[in-house]
């Protein structure tokens, strides 16, 4: 079963929060992942945070694979090793936290794909 995860970028926390953002990175761990994660799409959430939908065959793999890019470059300028990442089966409605360590488990509300 697909699992759903959710790249939350806040604004505040964005050096460049252009849109180019959600089209680059989103390729980027594509590639990096070869393949094993693939891009849903993006939106923004009441809050104005960017959120960057991907599709990956198991959380735990994808999380590995979306942390182990976020991890090894900057995208215009932008440092996402620490956004936030959570991730939706298809049997909830609520999206689950899986990264950073000390928001694992809690429920993020306004994540939808």
């Amino acid at each position: 079963m697909m699992a759903t995860i959710g790249l939350v970028l806040a604004g505040e926390n964005l050096e460049n929060s252009d849109t180019e953002l959600c089209v680059q990175r989103p390729r980027w761990i594509e590639n990096h992942s070869q393949g094993e994660v693939q891009t849903l799409g993006w939106d923004y959430s009441i809050e104005d945070e960017m959120n960057i939908f991907f599709a990956a065959e198991d959380k735990e793999h994808g999380l590995q694979k979306i942390c182990g890019a976020l991890a090894s470059e900057l995208v215009l300028e932008n440092d996402l090793s620490s956004a936030t990442i959570a991730w939706r089966g298809t049997d909830s409605w609520a999206s689950i936290t899986l990264y950073p360590p000390e928001i694992v488990g809690r429920i993020v509300e306004d994540i939808t794909a």
